[in-house]
């Protein structure tokens, strides 16, 4: 079985980028501050949904057999 990296590598772009487009207003207005836990949180979730999303949409593009 051989890796799609056409699919690799979009669901790199889209986890980056849809981290980076979620947390950027969070960081610019303060509303999540890294110095408190829940600051940490917030963006450790944003994180985390990014990267499950990123995941279906290179697993939707790589197609497979299941």
């Amino acid at each position: 079985m051989r890796p799609n990296w056409g699919a690799v590598l979009i669901g790199i772009l889209a986890g980056l980028g849809g981290a980076v487009i979620a947390a950027a207003p969070l960081l610019l207005t303060g509303i999540a501050d890294t110095r408190t836990f829940s600051g940490q949180a917030v963006l450790v979730l944003i994180g985390f949904a990014s990267q499950v999303a990123a995941g279906a949409m290179a697993g939707r593009i790589a197609g497979g057999n299941g």
